[in-house]
């Protein structure tokens, strides 16, 4: 009963939030990726990705989801991350191609050790294994088509979407992912 009447507590106080897009907003794709490892019993090993592509200032993708296979790591959990975000970016650039709207994209992580087997120019030992995911990512960095960037945790607001995160930490996240604030700006 208390879970359901903090639900209502929370839906009353959010129900002015939405999403805004104004004409004024940086012409970017920002896209943050993260995992969490598992450690749960009841999903089977498997990690969580969280994922979310702000344009114009706002949310314009969001997931969280349950990995498909088992991450041996929190690197290989992390690369699964980055691996489907570049996907959803790929997609999301090819339809704004379509109706001629032009950006940049930069896909922020939090994870170092992911970011430099990215871009390594060897398959990193405890990676081989997933090597095609790792090649995808590397080859949209060399490609141009994101940037890939370090961002700390505590302005990844893809964060959000791989575990229940204390109050004032999910508020700070969820008004970032909001207000789009690049964390170029917080530093």
């Amino acid at each position: 009963m208390e879970a359901a009447k903090r639900v209502l507590r929370y839906l009353k106080g959010t129900k002015k939030f939405g999403l805004y897009y104004t004409p004024n907003s940086p012409d970017e794709l920002i896209c943050y990726s993260d995992a969490n490892l598992a450690s749960e019993t009841d999903t089977k090993s498997r990690s969580t990705t969280g994922s979310v592509i702000l344009y114009g200032g706002s949310p314009v993708s969001w997931r969280s989801k349950l990995q498909t296979l088992v991450a041996l790591s929190t690197v290989n959990s992390e690369l699964f991350a980055l691996c489907f975000t570049t996907q959803e970016c790929v997609w999301l650039q090819n339809l704004m191609e379509d109706i001629k709207i032009t950006h940049n994209t930069k896909l922020y992580c939090d994870n170092q050790p992911a970011i430099k087997t990215v871009q390594s120019e060897v398959a990193l030992e405890g990676t081989k294994h997933i090597r095609r995911r790792v090649d995808f990512v590397k080859q949209q960095v060399q490609f141009s088509t994101v940037s890939l960037q370090y961002v700390p945790t505590k302005l990844n607001c893809a964060d959000i979407f791989t575990k229940a995160l204390p109050d004032p930490q999910f508020t700070t996240l969820r008004q970032r992912c909001a207000s789009g604030i690049r964390p170029t700006d917080l530093l």
